[in-house]
C-alpha cells in the first residue's frame, strides 16, 4: 500500500469516526430525540468532507449498534431505544409519547383503520360486558348528540366523545389511558379526545 492509499484510508475512518462521534453526541444531548430524521446524506457529506460510500459506512456502524434506522425512500431516524452516551439509559417514556404523537399525526387515514379495526373489537367486546346503566347513557346521550349535529367538526367531536366512553367502559386501565384512534390524523380534529363537549358527563 503506498503513502497516498494509506492517507486517504486514514482520512476515511477519521471521518467516519467524526460523523458517528457527532451523531451519538446529538442524540446524548437531547439535540436529536426518538423518531427525529437525521440531516439527509448530502448534508452530512457536505459538512464532514467524506465521500457518499464512506458516510454509508458510518451509517452501517450507527445502524448496528441501534442508534439509527433507515427507510428507504423516507430517510434515516433516531430509534425510540437508543442508549444516550451519559449511561442514562433509553430515551425517556416522555421523548417516547412525543414520538408516537409524531407518528399518529404523520398517519394515513388507512393506517388509522386498520390500528381501528384490531383494536376496537375487543374493546367493545369488554364494554359490553362492563358496561354500567350510566355509562350506557352517557354512550347514547353523545350518539344522540352527533346525529343532530349541524356540522361535521361537531359530529366528530361527539364521535370522539363516544369512542371514549366506550373505553372506559370497558374497565381497563391501559385502556383508559388511551384515545380513540378514530380521528387523531388529524391535528385540528384531535379536542375531542382531550377535551369532553359540554354537556357530556365525564
Amino acid at each position: 500500500m503506498d503513502g497516498s492509499a494509506a492517507t486517504n484510508r486514514a482520512h476515511a475512518s477519521s471521518a467516519v469516526a467524526a460523523m458517528v462521534d457527532f451523531v451519538n453526541r446529538s442524540i446524548s444531548d437531547g439535540s436529536w430525540r426518538a423518531g427525529d430524521k437525521l440531516p439527509t446524506e448530502r448534508e452530512l457529506e457536505k459538512r464532514f468532507g467524506i465521500a457518499r460510500n464512506t458516510l454509508r459506512k458510518g451509517m452501517r456502524v450507527l445502524a448496528e449498534q441501534g442508534k439509527i434506522v433507515r427507510h428507504v425512500g423516507r430517510g434515516t431516524f433516531v430509534t425510540r431505544s437508543t442508549m444516550n452516551d451519559a449511561g442514562h439509559g433509553a430515551v425517556s417514556l416522555e421523548h417516547d409519547g412525543r414520538d408516537l404523537v409524531r407518528r399518529i399525526h404523520g398517519a394515513s387515514p388507512v393506517e388509522i383503520m386498520e390500528i381501528r379495526i384490531l383494536i376496537e373489537p375487543p374493546v367493545i367486546e369488554l364494554a359490553a360486558t362492563r358496561a354500567t346503566a350510566g355509562d350506557l347513557t352517557e354512550m347514547m346521550e353523545c350518539l344522540g348528540r352527533g346525529e343532530a349535529a349541524e356540522t361535521v367538526a361537531e359530529f366528530e367531536q361527539w364521535d370522539g366523545k363516544f369512542h371514549v366512553k366506550i373505553l372506559e367502559a370497558a374497565r381497563n386501565q391501559l385502556d383508559q389511558r388511551g384515545k380513540a384512534p378514530g380521528r387523531v390524523g388529524y391535528p385540528e380534529r384531535a379536542d375531542p379526545y382531550t377535551r369532553p363537549p359540554a354537556g357530556c358527563a365525564k
